[in-house]
Formats: structure tokens, sequence, C-alpha cells
């Protein structure tokens, strides 16, 4: 499989991810905001490898917006960052771009996955099944 089909798949995943369905609801397509977004002069300026796609939670109870705005602030001081955060009742902010190392699981996860998402973490379980 040549990469620009890796990647396509990776993409694939990612949506997947966005898109998905919970118990009792709606199929919808995802709004992603950008008020977060790196610059094109901010973020690594590195490739990735098309091998997989990183998911992890925040590790913090706060809203998602918090640490989206947290990592645009702090990517470069504090060294860390994903493409995606997804929380706040279903919502997603991107800071990374897609394609792009992002600085949040370690160096080779960040060397081989194009996309990398946060989940928060939330106490509230009907506003984690949005999330999710």
């Amino acid at each position: 499989m040549n990469q620009k089909n890796k990647l396509n798949w990776v993409v694939a995943i990612a949506a997947a991810f966005f898109i998905g369905t919970t118990f009792n609801s709606k199929v919808s397509a995802a709004t992603v905001n950008n008020d977060y977004a790196l610059s094109s002069s901010e973020g690594s300026s590195l490739k990735t490898s098309n091998n997989v796609v990183i998911a992890h939670a925040t590790a913090v109870y706060a809203p998602a917006k918090n640490v989206a705005t947290y990592e645009k602030r702090t990517w470069y001081s504090n060294g860390a960052y994903v493409q995606y955060i997804v929380g706040d009742g279903g919502k997603i902010y991107r800071v990374g771009a897609e394609g792009y190392q992002a600085w949040g699981a370690g160096s080779w996860a960040n060397a081989n996955a194009p996309v990398q998402i946060e989940l928060a973490q939330t106490y509230d379980n009907a506003e984690f099944h949005k999330d999710y």
C-alpha cells in the first residue's frame, strides 16, 4: 500500500472516530472548531509516517476548550500538543495539522501518527457518551 493510500485510510479511521454513533442517537457530520489551530509557522514541520492513529485521554478534568487553549498557547514551551481535542459534549477542537508530527504520545508514536486525538475527561456519563 503506498503512502497516499495509507494516509487516506488513517484519515478515514479518524473521521469514523469523529462521526461515530452512540446508542439512541442520529449520525451527523462533525464540525471542527479551528479557533485554537496552530498557524503555519507553529508546530512541527516534520511529516509523519501513516501507521497509527493515537487516541487517549487528556488526563485532566478540564473543559476541552481549556485544553485546546492551553495547547495553542504553550505548544512550544510545554512541548506538547495534538491535532484534535474532543469534549464539552461532543465538540471537536483542532490544534495541530494532520499529517505533521504532534507532540502528544512519545517519539515513536509522534513520528508514526498523522492524527492524535485527546478525549477530555468528564465525570458526566451523558457528556462522555456525546464526546466518545
